[in-house]
């Protein structure tokens, strides 16, 4: 189909854009817009927070002071409460990424032991 070319004012419907028949569709297009409330359609429930229990936070750039923790790449990661479960932790980590530096750091002696990644068996 081939438009002509109009003057501004013309509506491809033969209507002038201009006209009082769209300036008041457009007028009420607007206060019914104006009139509308969002929170009239859906309103969130109010949630009530329980009194919430304060949180024991553990920081990564402070040594531990009970337990033991994996140290990755010389930052503290996680805590565990026996020595195998660091080791084993951080062997899955080791077996996982064989690049990073696994270390289990004793709190109760502030030492640390490197996690070494087995060397293959030559035949």
């Amino acid at each position: 189909m081939i438009w002509k070319s109009m003057p501004s004012g013309d509506d491809p419907t033969g209507e002038n854009r201009f006209s009082e028949k769209i300036m008041l569709k457009q007028r009420e297009a607007i206060t019914i817009r104006l009139d509308h409330d969002p929170g009239d359609i859906m309103k969130k429930p109010k949630i009530e927070a329980e009194e919430q229990q304060p949180r024991k936070v553990i920081r990564a750039d402070k040594a531990p002071t009970e337990g033991y923790s994996l140290v990755v790449d010389g930052h503290f990661k996680s805590h565990h409460d026996t020595v195998e479960a660091a080791e084993e932790a951080g062997m899955a980590l080791k077996n996982q990424y064989q690049m990073l530096q696994v270390q289990v750091y004793d709190a109760a002696t502030k030492t640390r032991s490197m996690i070494e990644w087995p060397a293959p068996v030559q035949a």
